[in-house]
């Protein structure tokens, strides 16, 4: 990756990628919520890849068929690459779905921003970040430390 040299970077950025912290007063002003619609649909979906006995790297880049949802979706996912530069989706109700579910459910949220792709050498897809009293060193992960 080639860095600009600053003759090469614009003298003031414009677009909607330069926001302030002003911008957002509070987490109402930037998090989007999943409407109880959209919350089910994503709950039928997250069901389908479990009872079928299908793992979650087979969930594709927007290949799960959310009709409620895929607008919001798409819409956060442009803010990420197009505007401010993220998204905070909110609402996703993972004590009552339980870890299988939620999971599942990230994924098929996930995948309408990219692909899921293998995280570690164990070949595992999704991992819970979980201070297990590690370390925070180059022999552990630092989402195993607090």
């Amino acid at each position: 990756m080639r860095v600009a040299s600053p003759g090469e970077r614009p003298a003031k950025l414009d677009d909607r990628s330069a926001w302030k912290a002003s911008d957002f007063p509070s987490p109402a002003s930037y998090r989007r919520e999943f409407s109880s619609t959209m919350l089910d649909e994503i709950a039928t979906a997250a069901h389908n890849p479990l009872a079928g006995g299908g793992d979650l790297q087979t969930v594709g880049f927007r290949k799960t068929d959310l009709p409620n949802s895929s607008e919001f979706l798409i819409d956060a996912y442009d803010d990420v690459e197009n505007g401010t530069g993220f998204a905070v989706l909110g609402g996703l109700p993972v004590a009552e779905w339980g870890p299988e579910v939620s999971r599942a459910a990230l994924a098929i949220v996930g995948s309408y921003f990219g692909e899921i792709t293998c995280q570690n050498r164990e070949g595992e897809y999704i991992l819970d970040v979980v201070d297990k009293n590690a370390p925070y060193d180059s022999q552990s992960r630092g989402y195993h430390s607090n």
